[in-house]
């Protein structure tokens, strides 16, 4: 205790498992902002989305770099 400056201490192990996830989960939404936490879930969507298309296409995306076509023009589903 000592050594970490603190005077509170828990047995985590007394408790269950649950009650460990709970007492975690209860702490962390108490201070989270859910506007914010909602854009990042939002924006992380959008990446992952447009990795899997990358994925899907990368023929051209070798193509295109390979090329030095202008990435930012590049347009998944557009022909050229």
């Amino acid at each position: 205790m000592a050594k970490h400056r603190t005077t509170d201490v828990w047995e985590l192990d007394a408790l269950a498992p649950d009650v460990i996830v709970k007492i975690i989960r209860d702490g962390i939404t108490d201070v989270m902002n859910d506007d914010l936490r909602q854009a990042f879930v939002a924006l992380a969507a959008k990446d992952r989305d447009m990795l899997k298309q990358v994925s899907e296409n990368w023929e051209h995306v070798k193509w295109s770099i390979s090329t030095k076509d202008d990435f930012q023009s590049w347009n998944i589903g557009e022909s050229r």
